[in-house]
């Protein structure tokens, strides 16, 4: 047996991220205890330790060629809404293993961004498309469901998830509540939001007619109200296209947690019971942060920062939902 026959059959190695030219896949050699663990599975989940080996993508389309393409529950979002709280919510172990944000799914967006800028055909990124879910639908355990929760600067593949039949929940917050998360961010959060900017401006879509010269005269919160638009714009157009996804605001989910719970699981076809949902809904993961698991925060706390930071930066806030009423890009969506 090859080594690439031996890592394709072996989940504990999960793909990472293709090359430069998008040629060959790396793999990384894991297991679902540190999988589960991590909060991201992006640059700070890497380790120089881990063995890594590389293959080509020819060579595993090949391999993978009679493998029928899974479909994969997955959470879309639009940062900043309690997306990463949920998958470590529906974290059950023998019955759910959410991967946050895996490698392998940004470089496969960036892919189709790439590749479509060269005017490659679309069979290229539609055979690392299949080639990357098949990968990611390998289980660790034969009762676990895989569950995935990219970033959300993957969201342009979002609609290739839909067609391929993944069952989809989409996490929002308002405009209002997506700002005074930049807010409280600081500064490292506002370049984080240019860089998404610049990263939407790659696909087809209005944002990418703005004119740079034009895009540098935006503040940051201006810029940030961009980001949120052009991503409720996608949601909603692709609710409309696909009625059985699940758009969720983040304020409905910590509000009532239980509800949501059901509402998600159902939608993705989890399977969890009334009883470890309820379980979920009062349990230890909504007192901690999620995304550093040794520090406390409750919903109390969450809330008490949002308004600390709205009170702080009141006129900065005002001035840009003043700024965002007049904005048209393509659609008519801010009664959501």
């Amino acid at each position: 047996m090859s080594d690439l026959s031996t890592v394709l059959l072996n989940s504990n190695w999960i793909p990472y991220e293709f090359d430069a030219d998008y040629n060959n896949l790396t793999f990384i050699e894991t297991d679902a205890d540190k999988l589960r663990s991590a909060p991201f599975l992006d640059q700070r989940f890497i380790s120089p330790s881990m063995r890594r080996q590389q293959f080509s993508v020819s060579d595993i389309a090949r391999e993978l060629d009679d493998v029928e393409m899974t479909p994969i529950p997955m959470i879309f979002h639009s940062a900043f809404c309690c997306s990463t709280l949920m998958a470590s919510a529906l974290d059950v172990p023998d019955h759910c293993l959410p991967l946050k944000e895996p490698q392998v799914l940004m470089s496969l967006a960036n892919a189709k961004r790439i590749l479509r800028q060269q005017n490659k055909p679309a069979s290229q990124y539609n055979t690392r498309f299949a080639i990357v879910m098949k990968l990611l639908a390998r289980k660790f355990r034969s009762t676990e469901q895989i569950l995935l929760k990219p970033t959300n600067s993957v969201n342009n593949i979002l609609e290739d998830t839909l067609s391929a039949g993944c069952p989809v929940t989409i996490m929002y917050a308002s405009l209002e509540d997506f700002l005074i998360s930049v807010l409280k961010k600081g500064e490292p959060c506002k370049s984080f939001i240019r860089t998404q900017f610049n990263i939407f401006t790659l696909d087809p879509c209005v944002l990418a007619t703005i004119p740079h010269r034009q895009a540098l005269t935006f503040t940051d919160l201006q810029i940030a109200t961009l980001v949120w638009r052009h991503q409720m714009e996608l949601f909603f157009k692709l609710k409309n296209a696909f009625p059985e996804t699940l758009l969720l605001r983040d304020k409905k989910f910590l509000t009532n947690k239980l509800e949501a719970l059901k509402s998600v699981s159902n939608v993705l076809n989890l399977n969890l019971s009334d009883k470890s949902l309820n379980a979920i809904s009062v349990g230890s993961v909504f007192q901690r942060d999620s995304k550093f698991k040794d520090q406390e925060l409750d919903g109390v706390q969450r809330a008490q920062d949002a308004k600390a930071t709205k009170e702080k930066f009141s006129s900065e806030l005002s001035h840009t939902l003043k700024w965002a009423e007049n904005i048209r890009l393509e659609g008519d969506i801010f009664s959501y």
